[in-house]
């Protein structure tokens, strides 16, 4: 299913600060989502950083991406800590010092957010979720996505998208 262009300028132009919920149910949605990320993090002079478990779906994913986003660290890999929010806040920090010192204004962050579930509790993701609260304090936007099909329980799912400043689905975004 193709995603509105309106949802992709939406994920294009997301503020830094923001921290987003992306709902999808199809790979190649996902795949659209983040590439809308990036192609925006090129106007707006942001690095882009996707957190995933792992590393090999961390470059499946740059094959959906134009090779012109691949340059000056533009986009990197990080991968999925320990859900502690103090951990992520101090990392996250950082990470925009470093990004900061290439030249970038800010820092774009995809997670995969539906790997926390292989490693942690639903209420523990949902924890991590309402302490990073609905917008950040430091030049960085993150959007969490979440396979919709993976079995999520809908109290689950309404609890998460209360967590988050921002909401993105396959045919609405805001």
């Amino acid at each position: 299913m193709r995603i509105p262009s309106s949802v992709e300028e939406y994920i294009a132009r997301m503020s830094l600060t923001t921290h987003a919920i992306f709902c999808y149910e199809a790979p190649g949605t996902l795949t659209r989502g983040l590439r809308a990320y990036v192609e925006g993090s090129i106007e707006k002079n942001e690095a882009v950083k996707i957190l995933s478990s792992s590393r090999s779906t961390y470059e499946d994913l740059l094959k959906h991406l134009p090779e012109a986003t691949l340059v000056r660290n533009r986009v990197g890999f990080i991968p999925i800590m320990e859900l502690n929010c103090e951990k992520y806040r101090t990392f996250a920090e950082s990470t925009v010092d470093e990004i900061k010192r290439l030249g970038y204004t800010g820092v774009r962050i995809f997670c995969l957010a539906t790997e926390y579930f292989a490693y942690s509790s639903p209420q523990e993701v949902i924890k991590l979720e309402k302490q990073l609260g609905h917008n950040f304090s430091f030049p960085m936007s993150a959007i969490c996505a979440y396979d919709t099909t993976a079995g999520m329980k809908d109290e689950i799912l309404a609890e998460l998208l209360q967590a988050h400043g921002g909401h993105i689905f396959e045919r609405i975004a805001g």
